[in-house]
């Protein structure tokens, strides 16, 4: 016969296991059963920790943190929008957007240095080895002389170098808090994102209102509110996260096993649709371009779904999608490269087919090495940690590669 709720919390209190799967099946009515069963084994551990658990109340649904933190946070954002406002004070029109893209990276990365070393109390010899590498960055965008090419090149990659940079202090407890850092990154996107619909959707809103009333002030809040909004949403972002950890940790995962196997078939279908339409990326470059956009994108995607996976193996499930993604950005990567040869033996070498090529080859073997990670799983041989571990043992190589391109490309080209 088969046993009511109430039965099997009572038969399996002292497994810890079974009660988190009956939790998971129903929440709802796992509170209720246990509710009425818990005067019998309300003596044992596990049946206290579990009404704790169950009944624990919160005086709010999100946590703020301490008062000075409240200041330091509004601080940065004031900081962070100061520096985004005051360059349009001097710059015509025509070299705003120009300043903007060599120095976006400045606007945001330095504060999220700032609020990191105050949050987890990063020692101060560290956040300042990294605070004076970004000074010299800065320096080195402002005063040194570059051919356009590499200053674009620059533009993309000192970011990449920077953020990468900022992983290596995050609170210091080797290639784990790495990983750490990932699922970080992840929740500040996913923070962000809502933040910045949000504030689009008020922004629309209230211009509009305005407009009713014959009132255009579109320009001016363009010019003065959103150089302060914009560079404080990832402050806020990370301030949020790192006060409510749970919030977004919750929402990510599930975002990244839902998007996973979209992002796979539409992998599949670009890769066919090149056949029929005609497109290659060997002689069209804007082409080529697209083509290594999706192939970071989805690389970036397998990073996220293996790192937000916090089993001690992972699932059948997100092995085998993990397996097919890093399989076809394989094959994808493999074209890019073949492409990128091909163009360089046509037309020569130049900056941007280098730091591409480089950039590609980097991918390829990292990916490699995923691959082989997620065999070993497929055969119940390895451990998610192995995955995890081969992950972010690739990212000082990162960082290597993005610092040559900014800092050596100049004087090759």
């Amino acid at each position: 016969m088969e046993q009511t709720l109430t039965q099997q919390i009572q038969a399996h209190v002292q497994e810890p296991e079974k009660l988190e799967q009956l939790y998971r099946e129903s929440p709802k009515q796992f509170t209720t059963a246990f509710d009425a069963v818990y005067p019998s084994i309300a003596t044992t551990n596990a049946a206290q920790f579990w009404h704790a658990r169950l009944h624990y109340t919160k005086e709010s649904f999100w946590a703020f943190g301490q008062k000075t933190e409240w200041i330091w946070v509004l601080v940065l954002s004031l900081l962070a929008g100061m520096a985004a406002r005051l360059p349009l004070f001097w710059l015509g029109g025509d070299a705003q957007p120009e300043w903007y893209q060599q120095h976006i990276a400045f606007l945001v990365l330095p504060f999220l240095l700032a609020y990191f070393a105050y949050k987890q109390s990063i020692p101060k010899q560290q956040w300042l080895a990294v605070g004076v590498i970004y000074l010299l960055a800065f320096a080195y965008t402002e005063w040194m002389p570059q051919q356009p090419t590499t200053q674009i090149l620059t533009s993309i990659h000192l970011p990449i170098l920077m953020w990468l940079l900022l992983a290596f202090i995050f609170r210091q407890d080797g290639r784990a808090d790495r990983v750490a850092y990932l699922r970080l990154n992840g929740n500040l996107l996913l923070i962000s994102g809502l933040m910045l619909i949000a504030g689009g959707m008020i922004t629309g809103v209230t211009i509009g209102l305005f407009q009713l009333l014959g009132i255009n002030f579109g320009e001016w809040y363009f010019q003065n509110v959103l150089p302060f909004g914009l560079p404080a949403v990832p402050i806020l972002a990370a301030y949020l996260n790192e006060n409510n950890p749970n919030i977004a940790g919750k929402i990510t995962p599930v975002l990244a096993n839902i998007f996973g196997p979209i992002v796979l078939l539409i992998l599949w279908v670009y890769a066919g649709s090149m056949v029929f339409v005609g497109k290659d990326p060997y002689n069209d470059r804007e082409f080529l371009l697209l083509f290594n956009v999706v192939l970071l994108g989805v690389m970036v995607i397998i990073f996220f779904i293996a790192a937000e996976n916090t089993t001690q193996q992972l699932l059948k499930w997100n092995a085998w999608l993990l397996t097919l993604l890093a399989t076809t950005t394989i094959f994808v990567n493999m074209i890019a490269v073949s492409a990128i040869v091909f163009r360089i033996s046509e037309w020569g070498i130049s900056a941007n087919r280098l730091a591409v090529l480089g950039a590609n080859l980097l991918l390829l073997l990292h990916l490699v090495m995923i691959c082989k990670q997620l065999y070993r799983q497929l055969r119940d041989r390895g451990a998610q940690q192995s995955l995890l571990q081969t992950i972010v043992v690739f990212l000082p190589v990162y960082a290597v590669w993005a610092a040559i391109v900014c800092f050596i490309f100049p004087f090759m080209f």
